[in-house]
This record gives C-alpha cells, sequence and structure tokens, in this order.
C-alpha cells in the first residue's frame, strides 16, 4: 500500500527545507492523485460537500479513474502517531462511510464530526481511557477525514484529504463565543488567478490545459514560473463584495447578505481565539503552492507566503526538459484554513 497524503492542511511549513531540482514528489510519471478539493472547503456536520481529486499521469490530466471515497469516523488512538488513525486506510474498516466512486463525488459531513474530531466532548472507545475533544490547528480549525482510494491491478493506493468542520468555539467564555460566532467567516477555496512564465524578461501568461496555444520553451531552459490569485482587503470596505469580519448584514447588506455571505479567493483574514489571551484576534491565512510536472524539474517542490506577507503571488524556477514536445504542469494553492484549488498548464518544448 503506497499510502500518499493530499491534505488540506497544509503538511511543510514554510521555511522548511525541501528537495530541489529531482525532487520525485514532483515528478508525475504514473497514475496518482495530486490533490483534493472540497467545496465548501468549511461545512457544518450533515453538510453536503463535494470532493474531487486532481488526478494524473506521465500524459496530462486523467478525467476518469478507479477511485471510490469514504468518510472515515475513527478516531486516532492516543498511542498512534500521524494525523489520522491508521484504520482510516483501510478500506474493510467498519468506521468507513462510503460516499461513492469516480474523481468527483458529494456526501454529507457525519452528523458527529464535530464529537469524533473537534471541541465536542467524544464517546468513548473501547480500550481507551475516557476521550478528549480534539486540539484546534494553529487556525483554530478541526478536520473530518475523507479518503480517496484508487485502485490499479492488485493495489489500493488511499490519499487523505481533510474537510474542515464548522463546529462551535470551545473553552471560551460565553460573551467571547457569541462574538465569535458574529465575526467569524467560514473559510473560501483559494483562486489560481493567473500562471505565467519569464522568459527573456517577458512574461508570458500559460493558458489551463486544453485551453489555447501553450506558449513555445526552448530544451533544456530554465525560468521562473509564476502562480497569482486575488489580494485580500486587510481591513473591511463596505461595497468590496467580500463579507469582512468587522461588517454584517445590517451595516452593509451589499457584502453581507444571504446565510454564506461571500469571502475572497486569496489570503482572507479571519477571526482566531487566542487561547492564552483569552480574547479574538485578526489573522491573515499563510499561502502554500505544491509544483508538479510529467517532464523537465523544478528547484522547489514547495513555495508559498507566510502570514505577514501581503504578496499575492509565488514564485518558482523550472528546468524544461530537453526533448522536443508538449508536457503539463501541475499547480495546487492551499490557503492555511484547508482550502484547495488546482489548475494544469501545458507548455511545448521546441529548439
Amino acid at each position: 500500500m503506497n499510502l500518499r497524503l493530499s491534505l488540506s492542511v497544509s503538511l511543510v511549513a514554510l521555511g522548511a527545507c525541501v528537495p530541489t531540482l529531482d525532487d520525485p514528489t514532483s515528478r508525475v510519471s504514473a497514475p496518482r492523485i495530486l490533490a483534493i478539493r472540497a467545496v465548501p472547503p468549511e461545512a457544518a456536520p450533515n453538510q453536503n460537500v463535494q470532493l474531487t481529486a486532481l488526478y494524473a499521469d506521465r500524459t496530462g490530466t486523467l478525467t476518469t479513474g478507479p477511485v471510490s471515497w469514504t468518510y472515515c469516523n475513527t478516531r486516532k488512538p492516543l498511542a498512534e502517531l500521524g494525523p489520522v488513525a491508521r484504520a482510516c486506510f483501510d478500506p474493510a474498516s467498519a468506521d468507513q462511510v462510503a460516499i461513492g466512486m469516480g474523481l468527483s463525488v458529494s456526501g454529507k459531513l457525519p452528523r458527529e464530526a464535530c464529537r469524533l474530531f473537534g471541541p465536542n466532548p467524544p464517546p468513548a472507545m473501547m480500550g481507551e481511557p475516557s476521550g478528549r475533544p480534539v486540539d484546534p490547528d494553529i487556525t483554530g480549525g478541526y478536520y473530518q477525514p475523507s479518503i480517496a482510494f484508487s485502485t490499479m491491478g492488485t493495489e489500493t493506493d488511499p490519499t487523505l484529504g481533510q474537510v474542515r468542520i464548522a463546529c462551535p468555539l470551545a473553552n471560551a467564555e460565553p460573551q467571547v463565543g457569541i462574538e465569535y460566532g458574529l465575526r467569524y467567516r467560514r473559510n473560501e477555496n483559494p483562486v489560481l488567478a493567473a500562471v505565467s512564465i519569464d522568459v527573456g524578461g517577458a512574461s508570458i501568461a500559460v493558458p489551463t490545459e486544453g485551453a489555447g496555444t501553450p506558449p513555445v520553451v526552448a530544451p533544456g531552459s530554465t525560468f521562473t514560473i509564476s502562480v497569482a490569485w486575488p489580494e485580500c482587503p486587510i481591513e473591511g470596505a463596505c461595497g468590496d463584495g467580500i463579507c469582512g469580519d468587522d461588517e454584517n448584514a445590517t451595516d452593509c447588506s451589499s457584502d453581507c447578505a444571504g446565510s454564506t455571505p461571500p469571502g475572497c479567493g486569496g489570503s482572507e483574514t479571519y477571526v482566531h481565539y487566542d487561547s492564552q489571551a483569552l480574547s479574538l484576534e485578526r489573522l491573515q491565512e499563510a499561502m502554500h503552492v505544491t509544483w508538479y510536472a510529467n517532464a523537465g524539474a523544478f528547484d522547489a517542490a514547495r513555495t508559498g507566503r507566510a502570514r505577514d506577507d501581503h504578496t499575492a503571488s509565488s514564485d518558482n524556477l523550472f528546468t524544461t526538459p530537453s526533448t522536443a514536445g508538449d508536457f503539463v504542469i501541475w499547480v495546487v494553492l492551499r490557503d492555511e484554513r484547508g482550502g484547495t484549488e488546482f489548475g494544469a498548464y501545458r507548455l511545448t518544448v521546441a529548439p
């Protein structure tokens, strides 16, 4: 079993050392799931969520694949390491809740998500001490494991995705909890606004796979490739189409009307409960980019922007293959609260 992690939360901290140039995780040479996107990326228990896999091989993005999906309701035992229980990667586990088959499926989050993986008191586990609620991540979030099982021949390859659960704030004074409920906005998936390459000092837009004519690049050349996302406001401004934590439907109905106020497709600000100061604070999401290609080599497998960096783009260096022909680059953009977007971009190598 070849376990892959395609977490909605970041697996590698910004600034960490990553392999360079011939990092095998960036090279796509066989069918594999590169990322999982949830829509919406943050949902309440029993709310419907659409899960979509980015599935690719050495020829490009695949539109069909032998993928089956489950929600895993197994809590991680205290003695186990890793992001989720090992039983989650067993398709025959009794706690697997089947969702469907295909590259895109829809299924309701389990009703007990906030008890099993959130701040609510959990059910007792056989042979374990009395359970305790799950600790939140650094953004205050909790996540329901979802598993995509891809089958090639006799081998089943599980890929872990996680959906952020909209749970009530725990361990806070009632007034703080009320204010949090009024100000917190559920996460939005980020948006890939543009991908471009810098060749000879000229910025060239790269169209998505199957749309437009791919740019032509020289064999064995090295250039900068950039991905951009929308700029998000730090302070709310009524009329900008985004409902910030300092806006509401009474004061700004144009931005905040409806049950799901619109968010921003970039590095969003959000309300976070500081358990040390016992108060609310405003944070901005870090952004993470993971790069893949079926030929050539990246300088870094992962890039991104830290919380205090408001730049709405990230760069990487790419060296093209030495042989002529088309190749594909995949970009996976993740925000710090579990949102994910991805895209495929084709280029042509010619002398």
